[in-house]
């Protein structure tokens, strides 16, 4: 995925990327794409709880795995301290 503002995606009304806008952007497609590959759904709130109890279920797929270069090192490495429950490893 590109950052607003970064490659092919259009900058936002702020002109300028937060690395905690990008935490929130990326926090979302992690979700898009899990619940695209997850037969119950489920995405991360706030809290990092995706209201699932069913951890230890054969059944459920892991959620994504998160790369990221450059600027988006920094970003994957922040997303994975604040949101650990929404990818499966970094």
């Amino acid at each position: 995925m590109d950052f607003r503002g970064f490659g092919g995606t259009p900058k936002d009304e702020s002109g300028f990327v937060e690395p905690l806008r990008c935490v929130a952007d990326v926090v979302s497609v992690l979700n898009w794409i899990h619940e695209k590959h997850h037969r119950h759904g489920g995405k991360i709130n706030d809290d990092g709880d995706d209201g699932d109890d069913d951890s230890t279920s054969s059944s459920r797929r892991p959620r994504p795995a998160l790369l990221g270069w450059s600027h988006g090192a920094l970003i994957a490495q922040i997303t994975a301290q604040r949101h650990e429950e929404a990818l499966s490893k970094l």
